[in-house]
């Protein structure tokens, strides 16, 4: 039997864009969601996607458009991912938020929404094996969602939405595009064509500078696992950069970091300056974790 993904489309060659569903929903399961942060619902399903892959679980994706999301959801009793709150002068305005990617599995006649609690289902329904490994290799399930959680604690405001957000409108299909302008300007409180900064002003450097801060910490979790020795003169050195947050095994917390990262490499396009400039930060630490992830980005 075939999983059945629910994804967002849009009008990229890959079609697939968002990072939640390209990893399934790494953001962590958020319980609540408060619109003035919440700048990009879809980083999880990039997520999503990669642990399908890596999984080599079969699966078959089904195209919902951003304002089809809550009545699809509903019509197959699949639950909100949380709450959003407007805000709007003084009053507040919470309402049930729902959102992708989410699965059906004939298998169990399940219906489920949420990247991690999905991969967690998937780690139960298929147990791993040498040719579908865990995700959560060697007992690490419980870091695996600590580690999520702290991700989404450190680029929580990293600086990067003013450069991305703008330029995801304008790779949506046109039925998502009214939808996603509408709920994003509320979130911005101006115009998307005002959100960007102007090339080369200081709010640009900044916002680049932060962005690039906050990577430098990732970059600082990753570099523990890192290969040690002594140059000549006793001084230790990095013999070799391992690739992944468990060294040379793959896990879910590496899915987290590439459903977000793809999903800017897709929206900026390969040949920018942002993405050809990100590629070099931190000794290539960004470029070297894409290429290992290259063979899982195929979209079915």
């Amino acid at each position: 039997m075939t999983i059945t993904f629910y994804d967002i489309p849009s009008t990229t060659p890959e079609c697939a864009w968002s990072p939640n569903t390209w990893k399934i929903r790494s953001i962590s399961p958020e319980n609540y969601r408060d619109s003035n942060h919440d700048t990009n619902p879809g980083i999880s399903r990039f997520n999503f996607r990669y642990a399908l892959n890596y999984r080599n679980i079969p699966y078959k994706t089904e195209w919902i458009e951003y304002p089809d999301i809550k009545e699809h959801c509903i019509k197959h009793g699949i639950k909100p991912t949380g709450k959003t709150r407007f805000t709007n002068g003084p009053e507040v305005i919470e309402r049930d938020y729902y959102s992708l990617p989410a699965i059906y599995d004939p298998k169990t006649n399940t219906y489920l929404a949420d990247s991690l609690r999905i991969v967690e289902y998937l780690e139960h329904a298929y147990p791993p094996s040498p040719s579908s490994p865990s995700l959560f290799p060697n007992n690490t399930h419980a870091l695996q969602v600590a580690f999520t959680t702290a991700y989404n604690v450190t680029t929580r405001d990293d600086g990067v939405a003013d450069f991305i957000v703008p330029a995801v409108y304008t790779k949506l299909n046109v039925a998502s595009q009214p939808y996603f302008r509408r709920t994003r300007e509320e979130r911005f409180g101006k115009r998307l064509e005002d959100v960007f900064p102007k090339p080369g002003s200081e709010e640009d450097k900044a916002g680049w500078s932060k962005f690039k801060e906050v990577t430098g910490i990732l970059d600082g979790w990753y570099a523990k696992t890192d290969i040690f020795g002594e140059d000549s003169e006793g001084k230790t050195v990095a013999e070799r950069r391992t690739p992944f947050l468990m060294g040379d095994t793959l896990s879910w917390g590496d899915l987290v970091i590439a459903g977000y990262t793809i999903w800017l490499r897709i929206i900026w396009g390969e040949d920018s300056d942002k993405w050809q400039d990100m590629m070099t930060w931190h000794g290539g630490r960004w470029k070297t974790l894409m290429a290992n992830l290259k063979k899982y980005e195929t979209v079915l």
